[in-house]
């Protein structure tokens, strides 16, 4: 696409097996950012293992792979998956994958009615993760919410345990461009070189991870709240694209 678009491939966890194109239901496990009006084969591997737990059971498993929004005119492209399985030096297995809080507009609502999320892992588990994928887009005029500023996200664990989400590097002028040795493509047409908010044009978004297992009382019931903010305050503008996840493992 001639604009960085965001791409993404999910796990249909609800889908027709007689229809192709079936894919009712979805959870995204891997996002990237196209690069600008760029040529070329990217290839990525990138770390999905958090949710073997959605396909543990085994059987016909199907993913949907997006490559910028359905509206956007049709532009030359081929995107092909591979799935890489292995189980070396890890010790433990995803076992429950829960969906916890997206994201949406970045406004003064973009806060209200979100109730805490409530979980019970098993008392066996041995690690619990509180896992996210956030990028900021959209900006307005005075912020640059959300592409261009500097959002911090708060999640609290029962009521007391804080873990931040944040992007300090805003402002650099040339943020993007010093990654190009992680794959920022150079020479991109449109303004590509900055730092932005949680993404940069031809790289993968970061799935986040955080070891809440010392947070929480397993076989018991555990809370999460969450909050966007800006500069201390209420959000404002822009959107923000986000999927939280709990998710426990055991041997």
């Amino acid at each position: 696409s001639e604009w960085d678009r965001i791409a993404r491939i999910s796990l249909c966890t609800e889908f027709d097996a007689a229809d192709a194109e079936s894919c009712s239901a979805t959870t995204e496990i891997v996002r990237w950012i196209t690069p600008y009006w760029r040529r070329g084969m990217r290839r990525w591997v990138m770390d999905a293992s958090p949710f073997l737990g959605l396909v543990q059971s085994g059987g016909v498993q199907r993913f949907r792979i997006e490559m910028g929004p359905s509206w956007e005119r049709a532009t030359e492209r081929k995107a092909t998956m591979s799935v890489r399985l292995s189980n070396q030096g890890v010790g433990v297995k995803s076992r429950s994958v829960l969906s916890a809080f997206g994201g949406g507009g970045f406004n003064a609502e973009y806060n209200t009615g979100r109730e805490d999320f409530k979980f019970t892992p098993p008392a066996d588990a041995t690690r619990v993760e509180l896992v996210t994928i956030i990028s900021g887009h959209g900006q307005v005029e005075s912020t640059g919410c959300a592409e261009w500023c500097n959002h911090v996200h708060t999640f609290t664990v029962n009521g007391s345990a804080k873990h931040k989400v944040s992007y300090s590097d805003i402002g650099n002028p040339l943020g993007c461009a010093a990654r190009s040795g992680e794959g920022v493509i150079p020479g991109q047409w449109g303004n590509w070189s900055q730092s932005r908010a949680g993404w940069c044009p031809g790289l993968p978004v970061e799935t986040v991870r955080f070891d809440i297992t010392s947070d929480i009382t397993l076989g018991a019931e555990n809370s999460l709240s969450y909050r966007g903010s800006f500069e201390g305050a209420e959000p404002r503008g822009g959107d923000i694209s986000k999927n939280t996840y709990i998710v426990w493992y055991s041997n």
